[in-house]
């Protein structure tokens, strides 16, 4: 076997190994709501559904006494009939014991209260560890604590929603599927055939 040629191959080999890493690291939450009243910048708005859209890494993955929890890398909130805006105080995804799935401030933005609850489904979750893909999971949600300090600031301003008790929702969890072994194989076959020629 020619030396010139396992260099390539080793660089192939660790490019795929460092982007199935990459990938398998990053996760994102999904929750959604059906309904919410409330304000973003000053500017009132009421019965608007809204998703709220969240990137994490599943390496930070934190266990804070009632279950564990990802501060997000990045999140966003759109509110039908208002906009999509950028959250830029820090926020996480919570897994509380007994099934509770949720989205509060982050646990480094204390007090890290949750901004919204649910669904809870101990069946649903169980074993779940927000590392892996999930859902969605539809059940009864809550919206509460957005007045509490500290203020939920976004790129549209401070948002505010009022405290919601009882609404309908969903909770999904997504992780990029690495790409396919086989079609990188096959593409560095055709590249040392190349090279052969």
């Amino acid at each position: 076997m020619n030396a010139a040629r396992l260099p390539p191959l080793f660089a192939a080999a660790a490019l795929l190994a460092a982007m199935s890493q990459a990938r398998a690291e990053t996760i994102t939450f999904i929750h959604t709501g059906s309904t919410g009243a409330g304000s973003v910048g000053g500017v009132a708005f009421a019965d608007a559904p809204f998703v709220l859209t969240a990137r994490g890494d599943t390496e930070n993955i934190d266990n804070y006494g009632f279950g564990v929890s990802i501060d997000h890398d990045w999140a966003q909130i759109a509110i039908t009939g208002v906009g999509t805006f950028e959250l830029l105080t820090g926020t996480r995804t919570f897994l509380s014991v007994g099934g509770i799935v949720g989205f509060g401030r982050a646990l480094t933005v204390p007090p890290s209260t949750d901004l919204y609850v649910g669904p809870t489904d101990a069946a649903a979750f169980a074993g779940y560890d927000l590392t892996t893909s999930i859902g969605p999971v539809a059940g009864a949600t809550r919206l509460v604590f957005w007045d509490f300090e500290p203020l939920i600031q976004s790129t549209g301003g401070i948002i505010r929603f009022d405290n919601i008790l009882s609404m309908t929702g969903t909770f999904q969890a997504v992780v990029p599927a690495p790409a396919t072994g086989g079609a990188l194989a096959f593409a560095g076959m055709v590249a040392l055939r190349r090279r052969r020629a």
